[in-house]
């Protein structure tokens, strides 16, 4: 790489100063060097390139054999090259791949946004009077050629714009960062550069002979891009991509828009004639300065009060989630009771009214008064967090737990799972029957279970009041055993609520 910026220095010193045919020959080696370190930065995969690299490379490659052939016709027929030439074809394809190059790359930065397109147009745009004025008109008005020669030059500063474009596509949008893509926007700026000079010097001499003012900037765009070459093109979020109208866009505005009155009354002066209206010429440029600051201000305004508006937006939705967080909690702690997180009797009440066919299992824990009078209510608690998890580990995942208050449980299990209703009822007994170590105190309780199946839809305190008729047949029967609903315990409580009272012993 060092050996390329020597190269390229001694070159472009030979390329300015010497004759035709030195000059041609130092430029030919620095610009064939430079095309094998662009071919070589293809087969490095972790540099990050892309398509938009390779048509650039390939946009240079097709340049260096431009101008190979240009080189060839002009040792044998002369500097002075008739258009169209044998080198025509390579340099129009030279255009079309950096500039395909250069709109890949800007697309892969700013995505589908046409603010970066409308910036490029308006600036191209700014340079069509300059380029009539100092390149059109004057070839036109100096060469007598034949329709294909004016069609072909013509042809190069269209291409010389539309590559002016699409590099200020990519330069307003930006998108990359480090020396890779630095140097890239360098050469490019230095190789249109080059372009502009030697537009100019074709349509002021009418030759098509280079000077070595235009190799020397050629030569210098050739080493950028081999130096481009070594260095990734890191991305980055875009600078410019977004619709504000920044102070850097408001600089290149008013530059496009006093170019040309300033150009006009340049060239009068520099012509000599008097033609060029000076007070109209002033008069267009501060109005079209005047018209972009005004816009600029439209647009801070716009933008601060888009900020604005984006600020409080972001804080109501931050106080709207805000909102939904303690509104999920406040429903969370209405429905589940706070020390075993299970559900709670509200919860439970709702899940009856949804279910269809439930079976409810009603269990209550014996012994658990003798735990808190024993060890006191800390240990109480965590006997009852620790029945809780059991529950979880031996009932189904689509089972509805709940805790009714103290030491009462409630397992509803979904229609479908009635004929599994005893089997996992007895083994909810056998895993709450084993001990428990809570504080360094071994405990042990048992479970007694009222095991409710129903048959179709019923109110929810029916089915709890059937579910507790089973649950103090339980009780009755010894505890630690299930007991499943029958109608006759229904009677049998009716039939006790209504027997009269036996008077008391005198």
């Amino acid at each position: 790489m060092r050996l390329l910026v020597v190269l390229g220095v001694i070159c472009g010193v030979v390329a300015f100063c010497a004759p035709t045919g030195w000059r041609e020959g130092s430029y030919l080696l620095v610009s064939g060097g430079a095309v094998a370190v662009l071919l070589r930065s293809l087969r490095t995969t972790a540099r990050g390139r892309g398509p938009g690299w390779t048509l650039l490379v390939a946009g240079m490659t097709l340049r260096f054999l431009a101008d190979v052939v240009w080189t060839i016709v002009v040792l044998l027929y002369g500097a002075n090259v008739t258009l169209p030439s044998a080198g025509d074809i390579f340099f129009f394809g030279h255009y079309l791949a950096v500039s395909a190059g250069l709109l890949v790359l800007a697309h892969r930065s700013e995505g589908r946004s046409r603010v970066g397109v409308i910036d490029a147009v308006i600036t191209t745009a700014g340079l069509l009077l300059p380029a009539w004025m100092f390149a059109v008109m004057p070839y036109l008005n100096k060469v007598e050629s034949s329709v294909p020669a004016t069609v072909t030059a013509i042809g190069y500063i269209v291409c010389v714009l539309l590559m002016f474009a699409c590099a200020a596509r990519l330069l307003f949008v930006g998108g990359f960062a480090g020396r890779g893509y630095t140097l890239t926007a360098v050469a490019l700026v230095t190789l249109l550069t080059g372009e502009a000079i030697y537009l100019t010097e074709i349509s002021r001499s009418g030759s098509t002979a280079a000077t070595g003012l235009t190799y020397l900037v050629w030569t210098a765009a050739y080493v950028l891009f081999g130096l481009a070459a070594r260095y990734p093109m890191q991305r980055r979020p875009p600078v410019l991509s977004d619709e504000s109208l920044t102070w850097q866009r408001c600089t290149v505005f008013v530059l496009v828009a006093v170019s040309a009155p300033t150009l006009w009354i340049f060239q009068g002066r520099l012509t000599g004639s008097n033609d060029a209206p000076v007070g109209p010429a002033v008069i267009v440029a501060v109005l079209s300065v005047l018209l972009i600051i005004r816009l600029a201000i439209v647009a801070r305004v716009a933008q601060r009060r888009a900020a604005e508006l984006d600020r409080r937006s972001t804080a109501l939705d931050a106080a709207l989630r805000r909102q939904q967080e303690l509104q999920d909690q406040l429903t969370y702690r209405a429905l589940h009771d706070p020390l075993t997180g299970l559900g709670n009797r509200a919860m439970l009440g709702e899940q009856l009214q949804q279910a269809g066919r439930p079976t409810v299992l009603l269990c209550d824990l014996d012994g658990f008064k003798d735990v808190n009078d024993t060890y006191g209510h800390p240990a109480g608690d965590g006997l009852l967090v620790e029945v809780s998890q059991r529950l979880r580990a031996v009932t189904p995942a689509d089972a509805v737990l709940a805790r009714l208050g103290g030491d009462e449980f409630v397992v509803l299990l979904p229609a479908g799972l009635d004929g599994d209703a005893m089997p996992l009822a007895r083994g909810v007994v056998a895993a709450l029957a084993e001990p428990y170590l809570i504080d360094g105190h071994l405990l042990h309780v048992t479970t007694s279970i009222g095991l409710l199946v129903t048959d179709g839809p019923a109110d929810g305190s029916d089915l709890l009041r059937d579910a507790d008729l089973a649950l103090y047949a339980a009780k009755n029967a010894g505890k630690n055993v299930v007991v499943r609903f029958e109608p006759a315990l229904r009677d049998a409580r009716r039939h006790q609520s209504h027997a009269p009272a036996q008077p008391a012993a005198s």
